[in-house]
């Protein structure tokens, strides 16, 4: 369904004017509009019998509170499968609305709203948005538009958009609305207001994407290179030019044995009279990354010619992490491009590179050189590059790279090798996997945690820098246990995020009052470090109340064992401890009673264990054999556990508000005291 080019664009404004898109698309009523139903019956058909398939009864989870409240709601369709000019845009939600206005000018139209506002479960539809835009090749500046929304196949929903300004705004001065409506209309393809083929992201030769840690940024590059020739390297402190561009190394080769009768050197034949051979270090000059590309690139020009040469892609991963000008030296010239894409300033070889250059493009031939030559003043550059002479980057030649900003601070990158590349921000996003953080007996949501914990690296270093992609830890089938999120994510925080900022805010405090520091987060069990949930679960719980309290990072948790629903977050303590939680209180128990009868066997630890503590939670059982496959039982503490006939162990550790009284019993049956201390409790994000 065509829209108007004004109803959905991005970072575009009319001095003068407050113009804003108008995030919608009438569909009746007045036939003076650009989308009247009679012109465009079927695809409006198509649109309302997509939006009824997906449509939803329950609006409670609906939020629309910045739109307009003249507006009724008659129908909300949300949408998984969405596609950017026939690209599906993975893990991506958007939500559309039919609604029925209610004001004095417009009483009773129908109108098909698609506002960057609607949200629903907690996701806006600019989450989305942020990921077209990342498909498109843009900045968060860059300004585009969509001219076409479709809905095939019933539920699949289609967005159709071009590129004004990949990287900049469009600011217009003294023109009307509808002149750069005419202009932007120019640009859809084929200059066919209603043509849906495909547009082409915008490819840079040369472009970095750059964003927070774990926000997509290599595998983003993967996407847009898939099925195309790749080389890959990744610069490091210790990367230099030799590194990647290619230097004389020892090699070793079979060479015959010589002697020397006489004056004359003959060789050395075995007793069958064939010659005797022994590997030999010589020294040859050997491709790096850069050369292997740069050689590639030239011999799939040679093939395809200047119009249809296939592409060659160069991808630097970390770039700033190594010394960019000691790296690329004078190679740093070539990356100026002309309007053809080759390099506006060839530079000259030394000569170990260009013998090895000359023979590896000796063979090649290019059909037309003068379409290379006319672009350097009519000079034969083609043959002084296919002799080694010169260095000239080809048109079919990208370097893309990736740089995480937590990083910038290792080599800084200058302003003049800056401008010599295109910049693609990569933007925290919900990955929509439905990841969550599994520690003690809860389960928080991974996204909501990324955006309390955001929040609070934004406040306290005043940077975006320092914070946490989607990406920055992967789960495990949608897991992310506790040992996991301590070793990646508490550590980056502790020891990257706030450790220059004092702990300041109070979701570091300690429960005795004392600062949280990061080795509370272990305790040592038989040398090895185990990890104390309790402490993760109470740092969670504080950042939970601190940040946007109203939305609850927590999941609910049905206790199906005892019909007892919601998350218990009662504290004990075990023989005068401070207070723990029911994982850590029933480990503490066991390992307790197993340090003073350090004698026991593995088969006498089960029977004094049995699987009966458990009661009905479902397992592999309280105590398994490390070796044991757990399936998708992998809530079990690991690592130092061991009987006195070597049995190396996992204890399990789910004691819920079912069964934490077998444990509980077990330790007054030892004359040891449990008390409780305290009780923090919250409701299901269902109440």
């Amino acid at each position: 369904m065509k829209i108007d080019i004004t109803s959905m664009f991005f970072n575009s404004k009319i001095e003068g004017q407050t113009a804003t898109p108008a995030w919608g698309t009438s569909i009746g009523q007045n036939k003076s509009r650009d989308c009247r139903i009679d012109d465009f019956k079927e695809e409006v058909v198509d649109m309302v019998i997509g939006m009824t398939y997906k449509s939803i009864s329950d609006f409670d989870n609906l939020d629309v509170s910045k739109g307009s409240s003249d507006r009724e709601i008659v129908t909300c369709s949300v949408f998984q499968d969405v596609f950017l000019n026939n690209k599906k845009i993975e893990n991506c939600q958007y939500v559309l609305l039919l609604v029925r206005e209610h004001s004095k000018s417009h009483e009773g139209r129908l109108l098909i709203s698609y506002a960057p506002y609607i949200t629903y479960n907690g996701v806006s539809n600019q989450e989305c948005i942020n990921l077209m835009q990342n498909a498109l090749g843009c900045t968060p500046q860059g300004c585009w538009f969509v001219y076409d929304i479709s809905i095939k196949n019933q539920s699949e929903l289609h967005f159709y958009a071009v590129v004004v300004n990949s990287t900049s705004p469009m600011i217009y001065s003294s023109i009307k609305s509808r002149n750069r409506s005419e202009e932007w209309k120019s640009l859809i393809p084929d200059g066919n207001a209603g043509n849906k083929g495909d547009y082409k992201t915008p490819v840079g030769l040369q472009m970095i994407f750059y964003g927070a840690p774990g926000t997509g940024k290599s595998h983003t590059i993967q996407e847009r290179t898939e099925h195309e020739d790749v080389i890959r390297t990744t610069f490091h402190p210790d990367t230099d030019y030799s590194t990647f561009v290619g230097a004389y190394k020892p090699t070793t080769i079979d060479a015959p044995v010589m002697t020397v009768i006489g004056t004359k050197a003959v060789p050395v034949e075995n007793e069958d009279g064939s010659p005797r051979i022994e590997p030999k270090i010589i020294y040859e000059f050997v491709n790096q990354a850069f050369l292997q590309a740069y050689v590639k690139a030239w011999e799939k020009y040679c093939e395809g010619g200047f119009d249809n040469a296939q592409k060659q892609f160069l991808v630097i991963e970390e770039i700033n992490r190594g010394n960019c000008a000691q790296i690329f030296g004078d190679l740093f010239q070539l990356l100026d491009r002309n309007n053809a894409g080759f390099s506006d300033y060839p530079i000259k070889a030394d000569a170990d590179m260009a013998k090895q250059l000359k023979k590896q493009l000796k063979d090649l031939t290019i059909e037309d050189p003068d379409a290379i030559n006319s672009l350097y003043k009519g000079e034969n550059i083609v043959s002084q590059v296919l002799d080694g002479e010169l260095l000239l980057l080809p048109k079919n030649l990208y370097i893309w790279a990736t740089m995480n900003t937590s990083d910038q601070s290792l080599f800084p990158i200058d302003s003049a090798f800056k401008r010599r590349w295109d910049w693609q921000y990569m933007p925290i996003a919900n990955g929509f996997e439905n990841w969550y953080i599994s520690v003690d007996d809860y389960k928080f949501d991974w996204w909501l945690f990324l955006q309390k914990i955001n929040k609070l690296i934004g406040a306290t270093t005043h940077s975006e820098d320092k914070k946490l992609g989607y990406y920055f830890c992967k789960a495990k089938n949608k897991e992310i246990d506790a040992n996991l999120f301590v070793s990646k994510v508490i550590f980056y925080l502790w020891n990257d995020v706030f450790k220059d900022y004092e702990f300041a805010n109070s979701v570091f405090d300690d429960i005795d009052g004392n600062k949280l520091t990061f080795d509370k987060f272990y305790t040592t069990i038989n040398g090895n470090a185990i990890v104390v949930e309790d402490k993760v679960v109470m740092f969670l719980n504080k950042l939970d109340e601190a940040i946007d309290k109203e939305y609850s990072m927590l999941l609910p948790n049905v206790e199906t064992t005892t019909g007892l629903s919601g998350n218990d977050f009662t504290n004990y303590s075990f023989e005068g401890s401070a207070p723990m939680g029911k994982s850590e209180l029933g480990k503490t128990i066991m390992l307790k009673y197993l340090n003073e009868n350090a004698g026991l066997t593995f088969d006498e630890i089960k029977a004094k264990f049995p699987d009966s503590l458990l009661g009905s939670v479902a397992s592999k059982g309280l105590i398994v054999k490390d070796e044991e496959d757990l399936g998708s039982y992998q809530r079990y503490y690991v690592g130092g556990f061991k009987s006195a006939d070597g049995v190396k162990f996992k204890i399990y550790k789910q004691w819920t508000v079912g069964n934490i009284q077998n444990i509980k019993n077990f330790a007054f049956s030892q004359g040891w005291n449990v008390e409780e201390k305290g009780s923090w409790r919250r409701k299901d994000n269902n109440a």
